[in-house]
């Protein structure tokens, strides 16, 4: 019996043993999983590197990085490069702003294409240069180089004087996809203001993302992290739209002239969307169009181009700016400074132009204003801390009515 209480004893150990040693084996597994998260923090992170690491989220409705940005080359400023396909088999455009001699600068720059599979070669082209918009001081141009064939993939774009060809400026190239994707409504957002404020722009995304919006290209001089984390929470809200942060630094000559800029995003966001099957629509940060009741964006735009053929359009809108109901605590000492009288309405003009993708972007035609309750409207604090009465104005109406539908605009008009 002895022999037996011992046998049982024997065993018991030996259990015991094996799962102390189990459980010895997890704690240590365990324990470096937390002091490698201690170092480093959560394996997946809400910051901006894990936005643009997945590939996946960009495609879902997210985030999107654009690294292009503004390269300076003898009297040229030039930005981003496109490989698009044209009735020639392909081209490659880019934007410049020009300055200086225009005649010796056309006949110095040439362009070429450089393969990622030939190593030192270059594959020469014959450019042209179509301008889009002027001012007294600079023009701004789109760069077409054409280039009769070349050997294997091209990934950069290579403009060079020909007097000194040592001097080279080579842009990365974006090239495009040959099948067309989803159909999207890109809304290309220009901006004269160098800081944006959080709930403005979450607003003005809201807003058009009701009139049927779900790509949008915003042209920024630099934002912060306050605003990344509201554009991340805004497309978590709506997961069908997708935001592009687009790096704009405004190029020495055109600071001073905004319609060069909306010129060139038109023509840049037109490029980026090329691949998708709708419209990208250019507009001004902070106009809010005011459309009939039922009407989209998409059904405005078809209304106003009329039976045209034309690829791309621009169309002047008045512009009006009502009064946002907020009291003085509510604004801050630079909205305060911007205030307007309510009985003051200035009716100006404001400028709306998109291209119907898959065409290419062209200088645009002129489109005709089909209703007179469309209008773009800005939203302005009053010098009055009492509530305005409600407009009788059509479009206004029309605007309250998307607007009931954001928290922040409920009050506004």
């Amino acid at each position: 019996m002895r022999k037996y209480y011992q046998l049982v004893l024997f065993i018991l150990s030996i259990v015991s043993l094996v799962c102390f040693l189990i459980y010895k084996h997890e704690y240590d597994r365990l324990r470096n999983v937390l002091e490698v998260l201690n170092v480093f923090g959560s394996i997946v992170t809400d910051g901006p590197q894990a936005i643009t690491g997945n590939p996946e989220i960009c495609h879902n409705g997210s985030l999107e990085y654009i690294p292009d940005f503004w390269h300076q080359y003898s009297d040229l400023e030039v930005y981003s490069a496109f490989k698009t396909v044209n009735e020639k088999g392909w081209s490659i455009n880019t934007l410049a702003i020009v300055t200086g001699n225009l005649s010796l600068l056309f006949k110095q720059i040439s362009c070429a294409l450089i393969s990622e599979d030939v190593s030192d070669d270059k594959f020469e082209g014959t450019i042209e240069w179509k301008r889009i918009e002027t001012d007294n001081a600079s023009m701004a141009y789109t760069i077409v180089c054409n280039v009769p064939e070349m050997i294997g993939n091209s990934y950069l774009l290579s403009l060079y004087n020909s007097k000194t060809p040592s001097e080279i400026l080579n842009v990365p190239l974006h090239l495009g996809t040959a099948h067309l994707k989803e159909k999207a409504t890109s809304l290309c957002i220009v901006s004269n203001n160098p800081y944006w404020h959080v709930g403005d722009l979450s607003d003005f995304i809201q807003y058009y993302t009701l009139l049927g919006a779900d790509s949008f290209y915003l042209y920024h001089r630099g934002i912060g992290d306050q605003v990344i984390s509201a554009l991340k929470e805004l497309t978590r809200s709506f997961n069908n739209i997708t935001v592009h942060l687009t790096t704009w630094n405004l190029p020495s000559q055109s600071t001073s002239v905004p319609f060069l800029d909306f010129a060139l995003i038109s023509q840049d966001c037109a490029w980026r969307h090329e691949a998708k099957r709708g419209p990208s629509v250019t507009v001004q940060f902070g106009h809010f169009l005011s459309l009939p009741n039922g009407w989209g964006i998409k059904d405005f735009l078809s209304k106003t181009k009329g039976h045209s053929t034309e690829p791309s359009f621009e169309v002047r809108i008045p512009l009006q700016a009502i009064c946002a109901n907020s009291s003085e605590i509510e604004a801050s000492p630079i909205r305060r400074a911007r205030m307007i009288n309510p009985k003051k309405q200035e009716t100006r003009s404001g400028l709306l132009r998109w291209t119907e993708a898959p065409n290419h972007p062209s200088n645009p035609e002129t489109a005709t204003l089909g209703s007179t309750a469309v209008k773009l409207l800005t939203l302005e604090h009053c010098r009055t801390t009492t509530s305005r009465k409600k407009s009788d104005e059509q479009a206004v109406r029309n605007f309250q009515a998307v607007a009931q539908n954001i928290p922040r605009l409920r009050n506004y008009g």
